[in-house]
């Protein structure tokens, strides 16, 4: 059966997903790939101790099934327009594993600061060896210029922070929760950097079908992550003759093992009803650690993914809700 579900997701990205990205880049050449080979590419990037090492030392808690859904009723309708960054410690382009993106500094570095004038304010830094650049307060604003001369004395955070600072690259807004894809956890003490960790791989099974990085963060390849999950269902389920349009919450709902919640229609027709119990049928179904976590700001994993489903003539389309853009989420 695995064997089965893979081969037409390989045959898929192969087949399906190469005219569109030619279309992208015209020297563009997807990789032929076997199954094996492509199961092995994930299992290389996905690098799962690192996510076990943060979930036992700072992401220790998760976000509930009923807090996701209860945060997509509130916010569906309104695709946030909301600064990620706002409120936080930020870096600013620090090059790590080969990418260069900004973070939010989710620790709060600044309130370990010795001088208690600093402490109310946020800090802009520069690459991982956090060099202070500068201090806004709260909202972002520019801080005084008193202030910003005594921060001049505490720029090397390294001279006195002790622990550890935690960071998302290129945060999401999602469903009102500030997701990353990418964390990375930086160590000092007794004046000095000791470790480095951090996580830059794919985010689920269906990314590594672009093997060739064209350019973006971590969520760049989300459209092509989506687009082999639509035509995976398409070669695996055959429904005739229906059309209908609902929103779902795919979820753990045991270790690495998935399945999916339907948000909307809350009265859902009998087409809705077969293609929401086909769907979950084939997610239920997918071998283990086929998602990986997103890191939240509030020091948490959340194991979900927002989709909304079209079925039709066409067959299957699925679009991440992180993706629709915000015009378009308002008409709904």
């Amino acid at each position: 059966m695995l064997n089965r579900f893979l081969l037409k997701a390989i045959w898929v990205a192969n087949v399906c997903l190469m005219p569109i990205i030619a279309i992208a880049q015209s020297d563009y050449v997807f990789p032929d790939l076997g199954m094996e080979n492509q199961v092995r590419i994930y299992n290389r990037t996905c690098h799962l101790q690192v996510h076990k090492w943060l979930k036992q030392s700072h992401f220790k808690d998760s976000v509930t099934v009923k807090e996701m859904k209860e945060a997509f009723y509130q916010n569906y309708k309104y695709a946030t327009s909301n600064n990620p960054y706002a409120g936080f410690d930020s870096l600013t382009a620090p090059f790590i594993g080969g990418n260069n993106y900004p973070a939010v500094i989710i620790t709060e570095v600044m309130k370990s600061c010795p001088e208690k004038r600093l402490r109310p304010f946020r800090g802009i830094w520069r690459n991982t060896n956090l060099l202070l650049q500068s201090l806004t307060d709260t909202k972002g604003q520019e801080c005084p210029k008193h202030i910003a001369q005594i921060a001049k004395r505490w720029q090397h955070l390294s001279d006195w922070y002790h622990g550890d600072v935690v960071w998302l690259f290129s945060p999401k807004n999602y469903m009102g929760f500030i997701v990353s894809g990418h964390p990375a956890v930086s160590s000092f003490y007794d004046g000095t950097q000791v470790a480095y960790n951090y996580y830059s791989g794919p985010t689920n099974f269906f990314q590594c079908f672009n093997q060739r990085v064209l350019d973006g963060d971590w969520h760049a390849t989300s459209d092509i992550s989506t687009f082999a999950l639509s035509n995976f269902l398409n070669l695996a389920v055959d429904i005739r003759n229906i059309e209908c349009q609902f929103s779902v919450l795919l979820h753990e709902k045991a270790r690495g093992e998935y399945t999916l919640e339907l948000l909307l229609p809350e009265e859902p027709d009998q087409n809705v009803r077969i293609a929401f119990s086909e769907m979950r049928f084939e997610i239920e179904h997918l071998p283990t650690d086929f998602f990986l976590p997103y890191y939240t700001a509030d020091f948490r994993t959340m194991m979900g993914r927002y989709y909304l489903v079209t079925v039709n003539n066409n067959g299957w389309i699925i679009k991440d809700y992180m993706d629709i853009p915000k015009q378009e989420v308002a008409k709904r």
